[in-house]
């Protein structure tokens, strides 16, 4: 009588359920938008919009204290390594915090292109390997289509719709951080874009993506022709904030599956469980966050959005460098699998 040894399964990645999620959540995003836009709008209107930006920017807000995770398994077990790790994390982002709290045009720059680079290796490494004889191709089209939809067309839409009155940061970081901080923020959603500046970008990224659909990329065009409707047709505030949730939801489920990869993790059979289970593992350092964006908003209460989110940008220097280091020489799934 032989026995034989049951084969343990390998864990089921979860980036591809956080593709799937985040999608709905634009197609949400977007047709609500429309709503807004081009319904009757009103306190009504202001509400859902509000809402809308809130839920995002809350689904999203745990996904940078997830670096915490990563820190502890590049650690090793050594807790004093994994100390100096989050000090350095921690020095890092204050003093980046110090730096865009300073403002000008440099800095503005320096923002958009640093977040272009980001939110685009987090597209790319959330899609399929292009094929070895299109690689290169590819992977140039894949990445100039991407910092256009994440970043640069909606810098210019939320430019173009800010109020004359409205200085600081610019772009749709602006947009988001006063329609959240000033009662008058809303006035951004009933504001048209003038067509300069966003007309070309516009028609680049409808150029990609086209272009990828017609050789064959149709679910990195899927993705990139998503994020370019909701550019679009969403008010910049909430255009921002699905963006920033679906940018969250892809991001954490690329680190639980590192996590998983390397025994840190227990794997879990869905997508939102895995996410409440790390959340709650990463509660303090975002309870930390809000602690520092609460303070410096309470300081300056009259400018508290652009406070706020002047500690958003300096996390994301060290978030950045810990992707980078970290994360982006990883595959945490299969092709196939995604």
């Amino acid at each position: 009588m032989s026995s034989a040894t049951p084969t343990r399964r390998a864990p089921v990645p979860l980036l591809p359920r956080a593709r799937r999620a985040s999608r709905g959540l634009v197609v949400a995003v977007t047709g609500v938008g429309l709503l807004l836009q081009h319904g009757r709008g009103g306190l009504f209107g202001e509400r859902v919009q509000q809402g809308v930006v809130l839920s995002a920017l809350a689904l999203g807000m745990p996904h940078g204290a997830a670096d915490a995770e990563l820190l502890r398994s590049a650690g090793r077990g050594n807790p004093r390594r994994t100390a100096a790790l989050m000090a350095g994390y921690a020095a890092l982002a204050t003093a980046s915090t110090a730096v865009v709290r300073g403002g000008g045009a440099p800095v503005e720059r320096a923002v958009l292109l640093a977040s272009a680079a980001h939110f685009t290796e987090g597209e790319l490494a959330c899609w399929d390997p292009p094929p070895a004889g299109w690689r290169r191709g590819r992977l140039t089209l894949r990445a100039l289509t991407s910092a256009v939809v994440t970043v640069g067309l909606p810098a210019a839409v939320g430019s173009a719709r800010q109020l004359p009155e409205q200085v600081g940061m610019t772009g749709a970081v602006a947009a988001t951080g006063r329609a959240l901080g000033q009662r008058s923020g809303l006035d951004l959603l009933r504001c048209r874009p003038r067509p300069a500046g966003v007309t070309p970008l516009a028609a680049l990224a409808a150029t990609g993506t086209a272009a990828m659909a017609l050789t064959g990329d149709r679910a990195v065009a899927a993705d990139t022709g998503l994020l370019l409707a909701l550019d679009l047709l969403a008010p910049p505030a909430s255009s921002f904030a699905a963006y920033f949730g679906w940018h969250a939801l892809r991001h954490t489920a690329r680190v639980l599956d590192a996590l998983v990869a390397d025994g840190q993790f227990a794997p879990s059979p869905t997508l939102s469980r895995s996410v409440a289970l790390l959340g709650r593992r990463t509660a303090w350092a975002s309870a930390v966050g809000l602690a520092a964006g609460a303070a410096l908003a309470l300081r300056d209460p009259r400018r508290a959005s652009d406070q706020a989110f002047a500690v958003v940008l300096g996390l994301t220097v060290p978030h950045m460098t810990t992707v980078t280091l970290q994360l982006a020489r990883r595959r945490t799934a299969a092709p196939e699998s995604r």
